[in-house]
């Protein structure tokens, strides 16, 4: 008979380690379990336990997504699409539809729902630039002229030189205060062919406070811009020769207040009475 060779168990981990253990099969496996003492049913069972069965198929693109760790990356259309939709919007968009709803309530006459949406979104987003100057055009419209200066002096504290602000803030200047309208239009203007209806707003500042040759030359530039804009044809005009006329016709008026009246009535920017 041949004798039993006794071997430790930290011999037989050391040879399960190495995969000696799966390399022999049938009687040769169980007599090499045998010798450390092992049952070799036991053993099978305990291995069928700790190795189950696995279908590679299925789990081949997990596997190779857990080695590859961009695979293991969401791609963005797997994300839902409001979410993804939501990451995507600048606040300078979310901005851009506040003001555009807002508009689209106006156009249904709903001024008291679109003013208190601009309102509630300003309070949360006071850089929403969009949003303000419709806030203020809205509060101007409706002869609000007191809250659409605060709503607008705030706009300025953020950003002084915003053009829709200094444009809205200079006319509800130009009645009473012209000349601080042309310090502000002064301020960083656009250029010419950007923004022509800005350097109309100044030239009908400078007209305000007696610039009358500054603003003739504003005019005189706007009309090589477009020299069939009628309005900037008549105020170019006025301020050559109706002043003169307004003078003989209102000599108890200072000229400048006559001149300037006609003006913002020609140009509409204020109403006539």
């Amino acid at each position: 008979m041949r004798p039993v060779v006794r071997r430790s168990i930290s011999g037989l981990l050391v040879c399960l380690a190495c995969g000696g253990v799966q390399a022999a099969e049938g009687p040769a496996r169980d007599e090499f379990l045998s010798s450390f003492g092992v049952d070799a049913s036991e053993f099978q069972s305990t291995q069928t336990a700790r190795n189950p069965v696995i279908d590679r198929s299925a789990t081949g693109a997990r596997a190779s997504q857990s080695l590859n760790p961009v695979a293991a990356i969401v791609l963005p259309e797997e994300e839902d699409n409001e979410v993804r939709t939501a990451r995507a919007r600048s606040t300078g968009e979310l901005d851009l539809m506040q003001s555009t709803a807002a508009v689209r309530q106006i156009e249904q006459g709903q001024y008291g729902a679109a003013q208190a949406s601009l309102e509630a979104y300003l309070r949360e987003t006071p850089g929403a630039h969009e949003s303000r100057k419709t806030l203020a055009t809205i509060l101007m419209a409706r002869g609000e002229e007191a809250s659409a200066r605060e709503i607008l002096e705030s706009g300025l504290k953020l950003a002084p030189n915003f053009g829709p602000f200094k444009k809205l803030y200079a006319r509800l200047l130009l009645r009473d205060e012209a000349e601080r309208a042309v310090a502000l239009l002064e301020r960083v203007p656009p250029d010419l062919s950007v923004d022509s209806e800005y350097h109309e707003i100044y030239a009908a500042a400078l007209q305000l406070s007696a610039q009358f040759e500054a603003s003739s030359l504003v005019y005189e530039a706007l009309l090589q811009l477009d020299d069939h804009n009628a309005t900037w044809w008549m105020a170019s005009r006025l301020v050559a020769t109706r002043w003169v006329i307004l003078k003989r016709q209102n000599p108890l008026m200072p000229w400048q207040a006559i001149l300037a009246r006609e003006i913002l009535c020609s140009t509409n920017m204020v109403k006539p009475g």
